[in-house]
């Protein structure tokens, strides 16, 4: 059952709902006890009483709460989109915001997660907050072969013509 904004789970209140998958749903949730944002995900009930489940889902957030690396975490969420994953890579971006809101985090590294899920707008949006920011990342964006999906983007070209990249 989808939980909505303003509901409470212990310390936590849900925000908004970021995302859905095989494995449940994940919502972008105040802790209001750290006064943070943290993505919180929810099992659909069937699966909440599978214990190989339960264990696999115990096992990725230990992995994920040690992981706090923007570049590990973008592999990570690269990697949960190539296998069909889309509830962990969104997890992954919530994660990476969070980080966002304590130290940098080079915009390519969402460009790249949201490029494995597919959203070209969001991977751009995130390629201007990095151009915005003099990233150095911005600097391969003509040779890049990650980039390829962008190619022929009209924002994407724009974004190379601000860059003085030739043509």
């Amino acid at each position: 059952m989808p939980l909505s904004p303003g509901t409470r789970l212990g310390q936590y209140e849900v925000l908004e709902a970021i995302g859905a998958g095989g494995m449940g749903e994940v919502y972008r949730a105040r802790d209001t006890k750290l006064g943070r944002d943290v993505a919180i995900k929810v099992l659909p009930e069937e699966l909440s009483r599978d214990k190989e489940r339960l264990d696999r889902f115990e096992r990725e957030a230990r992995l994920l709460a040690k992981l706090n690396h923007p570049n590990i975490l973008a592999k990570l969420g690269q990697a949960h989109a190539g296998m069909g994953r889309r509830t962990g890579a969104i997890e992954v971006l919530a994660e990476l915001t969070r980080i966002s809101e304590r130290a940098y985090v080079d915009g390519y590294h969402f460009t790249t997660v949201h490029l494995a899920l597919g959203d070209h707008e969001k991977a751009i949006d995130a390629l201007e907050q990095a151009f915005d920011e003099h990233s150095a990342s911005v600097g391969f964006l003509k040779v890049d072969p990650a980039l390829d999906p962008l190619r022929g983007e009209p924002r994407f070209e724009d974004l190379l013509r601000r860059m003085n990249f030739p043509e």
